[in-house]
C-alpha cells in the first residue's frame, strides 16, 4: 500500500508540474501538432458521458520512449470514475496503434494503466464501452497522462 501510495504521490507531483509547463507553454506560443514532440508531456483530464448500449473511444499520440499513465478510478482519487448511471460501471481498454490489447477490457467501476515507457509509438485508442447496459447512460471520468521520463528529469535539474 505504502509503494502504490508514493507512486501516487509522484504522479500527482509530476504531472502537477507538468500541467503548470505545458499551460505556461501553451500561451506563450500555438501547437503545431497534436504530439508533443517538443513538449515535455501531456496531461488531459475529462468528463465524458456515454449513452446506453454505446462505446466510445478517444485516441492519443504518445511518443517512443514515453511514459502512459491512463486513471479510471474513485472521485477521491479523482482519476477515472463512472460518476453517474446505472451500476457505477463501465468497461475500460486501451490498444496500441497497431490495435493489440495492452489493457483488455474491465469492467469496473475504477481501473488504471500504467506503462513507463512505451515500446510502440503512435495513437492509443483508450475506450469506454456502456454496451453492456441497456437503459443507463454513464458519465465518467478519464485521466490520460504521458511524458519523456529523461526529459523530464533534464527539465526537473534545470529548475533546481
Amino acid at each position: 500500500m505504502a509503494v502504490f501510495l508514493s507512486r501516487r504521490l509522484t504522479y500527482v507531483w509530476v504531472v502537477s508540474l507538468l500541467h503548470v509547463f505545458l499551460i505556461r507553454e501553451t500561451h506563450s506560443e500555438s501547437y503545431s501538432s497534436d504530439n508533443f514532440e517538443d513538449k515535455l508531456g501531456i496531461a488531459y483530464e475529462f468528463k465524458i458521458h456515454i449513452d446506453a448500449g454505446k462505446e466510445d473511444c478517444f485516441y492519443q499520440y504518445i511518443q517512443p520512449s514515453s511514459s502512459l499513465y491512463v486513471a479510471f478510478q474513485p472521485i477521491f482519487a479523482a482519476h477515472l470514475q463512472v460518476m453517474r448511471g446505472g451500476d457505477s460501471q463501465a468497461g475500460f481498454a486501451i490498444r496500441d496503434p497497431m490495435g493489440q490489447f495492452v489493457m483488455p477490457y474491465q469492467w469496473k467501476a475504477h481501473a488504471e494503466y500504467d506503462e513507463a515507457a512505451v515500446q510502440t509509438p503512435g495513437y492509443y485508442s483508450l475506450c469506454i464501452d456502456n454496451t453492456v447496459s441497456r437503459f443507463a447512460s454513464k458519465l465518467v471520468s478519464l485521466y490520460v497522462a504521458s511524458f519523456k521520463r529523461d526529459e523530464w528529469e533534464k527539465y526537473i535539474q534545470e529548475l533546481t
